[in-house]
């Protein structure tokens, strides 16, 4: 009997890794196929890419925030919209979907019908922190909840392609 309790403590970890590794291809598949139909449908449009840029992701419900650690993601700046493709580094990489930050949300969504499309409630251009731009999105879900990004270590090039999101009527 005490061989068998001993088997069962070393092996329990062994197993949560291996099913956590399973959940994360399954959900890596789904994000990257929603990747693949986005650039798909904006391989005509006109829009910019920026690479590997440092994200500070926070989710907010009522008095419960949730921070996701080591984010990067590649932005796509079109005439009217931000889309932040984002990925998680811990373990294993973790893509999520893609989601499209824009002022005009209504012409957006019927296009993009599976990804997430929102309309920020405020961006910050930070006069300290100069290399930081900080996007605060409310959801549909309700009142609150909220996304905070924070675009982080940008370059004077990047923050300057982002300029033109000051114009925005929120």
């Amino acid at each position: 009997m005490p061989t068998i309790l001993i088997y069962w403590i070393l092996l329990s970890p062994l197993l949560i890794v291996v099913i956590l590794l399973i959940y994360s291809k399954i959900h890596n598949n789904k994000s990257l196929k929603a990747t693949n139909n986005f650039l798909l449908k904006i391989k005509e449009k006109n829009y910019t890419k920026l690479r590997k840029i440092k994200l500070q992701f926070w989710e907010t419900s009522g008095y419960r925030s949730y921070i996701s650690p080591n984010n990067d993601c590649d932005l796509y700046l079109m005439e009217d919209s931000i889309v932040l493709v984002r990925r998680q580094v811990f373990i294993v990489t973790v893509h999520f979907r893609p989601i499209i930050i824009t002022a005009n949300v209504f012409d957006l969504t019927k296009e993009f019908r599976d990804l997430y499309v929102c309309r920020p409630s405020k961006i910050y251009f930070k006069e300290v922190i100069t290399n930081e731009i900080e996007i605060l999105i409310p959801s549909s879900i309700g009142k609150h909840y909220r996304i905070e990004i924070t675009l982080k270590r940008l370059t004077k090039e990047q923050k300057n392609y982002l300029n033109y999101i000051k114009n925005w009527q929120l």
